[in-house]
């Protein structure tokens, strides 16, 4: 949830590929191997030092947000029962 609502404020956001994580972020995010921490660290560098990258980033993270709104998370379950129940 904090990955949602970081990029729901429009934060440039920054973490591992873990599988839930990769699944929300999409390309909207820098994600590095879990347990990389130098690419990690590499990577939260790079996002501090580019001004663009970083307007980049949180530009695809407010669009991305969009995708987890209560509203868009009750219709994605909604068809989920619709399909069930086939």
């Amino acid at each position: 949830m904090s990955m949602v609502e970081a990029m729901a404020c429009g934060l440039p956001v920054v973490g591992y590929a873990e599988a839930a994580l990769s699944e929300v972020a999409g390309d909207a995010a820098i994600l590095v191997p879990v347990g990389d921490v130098d690419g990690l660290a590499e990577s939260l560098k790079k996002v501090v030092e580019d001004e663009k990258l970083r307007a980049k980033l949180s530009d695809m993270s407010l669009k991305r947000s969009e995708q987890f709104t209560k509203e868009r998370m009750a219709e994605n379950t909604i068809e989920v029962y619709k399909d069930a129940l086939k």
